[in-house]
């Protein structure tokens, strides 16, 4: 083309057309080409992903978590043993003058702080109540004055007989033990019983409180008949056992024996056998069997009913309510021999209520 213009022209619009296809190659360039151009790591990715028709593996169903169990409850703590106070210890306490002894057994006491005494009294400090009686034996007071006790306590006295102006030839003395209280009123021990160490008669009863006590005695007399025995082998006796009121007793004074009882030493020469109240002479009686040679001791127990003659002494009889049993305890002594003919049977003496044909005995110097 001759026409300058014209050349101009053409090329500036050929400048514009290539500008406008270099735009249009970056942008493509940017966006990842066209869609008929995959790009390639896509394509990788596409290669590696496992095939349609294979099912994906089953995934496990979540493991349910066990259930907490609750924390229990803690046992309460245990209630505290109820705390029991100590029993009061036993206690036996005896008189400076020896004559008597008081037993308290183990929670007699209800204050454990509590101490026994017993002591003699001298004349000037007897009770009024005693004024008028002829005292031939110790008075002894028991303290703390008034005290009792949750259980009976045992109070035993030693009374010489030579001074009670008792002659044991003729039995065994009745002799009772009373308490005096300081408000002047009387009492009987109860459970009395009597035995005898020598001429000493022990005298032993119960009570539940503590006061002034007083022997009463002479009254009556228990005697037992044979109590001294020689007796061949394999033969028997009886002893018999009775009650005598002496010349102070008063006119109604009637004792009676209610109940024997027997024993025998531990030699085991004796037996005891069968004992009895006569209905018709009121006597005990207690059968005795020599089993073999050799010397043993036997005893006779007889209780007694209406022996407090004592009572009308000190303005009190059994009607007041006041009465007691006394037990009494003779003891004999007896010599088995060896067996030998039997000797010719003694007539019986009618008088002699001892005598016994079928029943031959042999008393011991």
């Amino acid at each position: 083309m001759s026409n300058p213009n014209l050349r101009m022209l053409l090329s500036k619009r050929l400048a514009g057309a290539l500008a406008i296809l270099a735009v249009v190659a970056l942008s493509v360039a940017a966006c990842g080409g066209s869609s008929g151009t995959a790009p390639a790591e896509p394509a990788a990715e596409a290669a590696s992903a496992p095939a349609a028709s294979e099912p994906a593996p089953p995934v496990a169903p979540p493991v349910p978590a066990p259930p907490v169990e609750p924390e229990p409850e803690p046992d309460p703590p245990p209630e505290p043993e109820p705390v029991e106070p100590a029993p009061s210890p036993a206690q036996s306490v005896t008189s400076a003058d020896g004559l008597l002894t008081i037993e308290v057994p183990e929670g007699a006491i209800a204050d454990v702080s509590t101490q026994i005494s017993a002591r003699a009294l001298g004349p000037d400090e007897l009770p009024a109540e005693l004024a008028a009686f002829e005292l031939r034996g110790t008075v002894h007071e028991l303290g703390p004055d008034g005290s009792t006790f949750d259980a009976p306590v045992t109070v035993t006295r030693r009374v010489d007989t030579d001074a009670l102006g008792v002659d044991l030839d003729d039995g065994v003395p009745v002799i009772a033990l009373a308490s005096l209280s300081s408000d002047g009123t009387w009492d009987v021990l109860a459970d009395q019983t009597i035995t005898l160490e020598g001429t000493t008669a022990i005298v032993s009863g119960t009570t539940t409180h503590l006061t002034t006590i007083v022997a009463f005695g002479g009254a009556a007399q228990v005697s037992m008949r044979p109590d001294n025995i020689k007796r061949n082998e394999k033969r028997s006796w009886t002893s018999q056992v009775w009650v005598l009121a002496t010349q102070d007793a008063a006119e109604d004074f009637t004792p009676s024996i209610t109940n024997v009882e027997s024993s025998v030493g531990p030699t085991g020469a004796l037996t005891a056998g069968k004992t009895s109240i006569d209905a018709k002479t009121e006597r005990g009686k207690a059968k005795f069997t020599c089993e073999k040679a050799g010397r043993d001791d036997f005893s006779v127990t007889v209780s007694l009913s209406n022996s407090l003659a004592f009572l009308a002494l000190i303005g009190l009889d059994e009607a007041a309510g006041i009465a007691s049993t006394t037990s009494v305890t003779l003891e004999g002594k007896a010599r088995c021999n060896a067996a030998t003919p039997p000797p010719a049977d003694p007539v019986a003496d009618p008088e002699d209520p001892l005598a016994d044909p079928s029943d031959p005995l042999t008393e011991l110097d």
